[in-house]
């Protein structure tokens, strides 16, 4: 579902990168261990701006879930 609307929002309507390249990214991302969602917006963002943009893309990426998950965790209780 990610590699959908990813390539319909930066290859098709703000041509941020080619489909080629997209693909060839989204092939790359497959090898590696961990999210490829994750590893494909940040990749975007280095081709784009480099380790600065990288950096805040990834941040903003991982904020949500990581706020949610932090939130939640004051709802545990310990026996």
């Amino acid at each position: 579902m990610h590699f959908i609307r990813m390539h319909k929002l930066f290859a098709e309507k703000q041509r941020y990168i080619s489909e080629k390249e997209l693909l060839e990214i989204n092939a790359f991302v497959q090898l590696l261990p961990g999210a490829s969602s994750t590893q494909l917006l940040t990749l975007i963002g280095y081709k784009r701006g480099g380790i600065v943009l990288a950096t805040i893309t990834l941040a903003l990426w991982i904020f949500p879930a990581c706020f949610l998950m932090a939130a939640l965790s004051f709802f545990i209780r310990l026996s």
